[in-house]
């Protein structure tokens, strides 16, 4: 079974102090400074796709009670898992490809865009979607279901679209079953569903608290993975052209800060008492109490 992740690394914002995120008229936000990280949505998805096909934690529990439980067989027949990583990003992303590979990916690919793509989602699809129609199309596509810039969330469908895959929101495990199919746990606010699926289809990962931080690699596994290079892939090679005019989606405006108007007047007196009973009497001066007129 072949099983593709795509993730990005956004911005660590915890490393932004308070004061910085005030624009005060002076544009965007500086976050050059900040380190990149894995989004954590998706650095859920990626221990899930690690976590399938591992032995079971806890013998016997079912599903439902979101472990790590999973046969690795169908019908009797080990399961051969072909675990990829894919990126639409820079060069800054290849670090993480072969941090994934440390952890056991067995594939990591880059795809480098012609243009910044981070507020156009129908851009990034159309990147994955060429992607999996060339690569002899993965059995299951797995995403998070939002990060970093713009917080769309709109990704996984449209490639569900652009494939004429179904599509599953929510999910928050995944299992093998014995006949030939996958189980995936989708979670709502009312109840977890439990669906048994017949790949190819892609799956949106959610609030999947089983898996909620990607394994951190051995010593050994670093070294081994300092010999692997990332796949790098361009746009072009996949027949995708993001910087057409036509396929962009428009890039967000900065309003100006408008200046404050208001003026403040100061309420003389010694009591709190005192300044407050000043500014309920200008209150009831002021006519702006329905049923009271204006004094004159």
């Amino acid at each position: 079974m072949k099983l593709t992740v795509c993730f990005k690394t956004i911005h660590d914002y915890g490393m932004v102090p308070a004061p910085d995120w005030q624009i005060q008229g002076r544009g965007p936000v500086d976050l050059r400074f900040a380190r990149q990280v894995f989004n954590c949505y998706e650095e859920s998805a990626l221990e899930m796709a690690l976590a399938l096909g591992e032995p079971a934690r806890s013998p016997g529990v079912h599903m439902k009670d979101r472990t790590r439980e999973s046969r690795n067989h169908t019908a009797g027949r080990p399961v051969r898992i072909e675990r990829t990583a894919l990126t639409v990003d820079d060069h800054r992303a290849d670090l993480f490809l072969r941090h994934l590979y440390a952890v056991g990916f067995d594939r990591a690919i880059r795809v480098a865009p012609d243009a910044d793509p981070w507020f156009s989602p129908r851009t990034v699809a159309e990147i994955i979607a060429a992607w999996a129609k060339k690569s002899n199309a993965p059995d299951l596509l797995v995403f998070g279901p939002r990060g970093g810039a713009g917080e769309h969330g709109q990704t996984g469908p449209l490639v569900a679209e652009m494939l004429g895959w179904p599509c599953l929101m929510s999910v928050t495990g995944l299992d093998f079953d014995d006949k030939g199919g996958i189980q995936v746990l989708c979670r709502t606010d009312r109840a977890d569903y439990v669906h048994t699926v017949v790949p190819p289809l892609v799956l949106v990962v959610g609030n999947a608290t089983a898996h909620d931080c990607l394994r951190i690699p051995t010593i050994k596994q670093k070294l081994d993975a300092r010999k692997q290079n990332p796949r790098v892939l361009t746009s072009a090679d996949l027949g995708v052209i993001p910087h057409d005019p036509a396929k962009m989606d428009p890039l967000p405006v900065l309003a100006p800060v408008p200046a404050s108007t208001r003026h403040c007047t100061m309420i003389a007196g010694d009591r709190p008492q005192k300044k407050a009973q000043q500014l309920f009497d200008r209150y009831l001066a002021s006519g702006r109490v329905p049923g009271l007129e204006k004094k004159s």
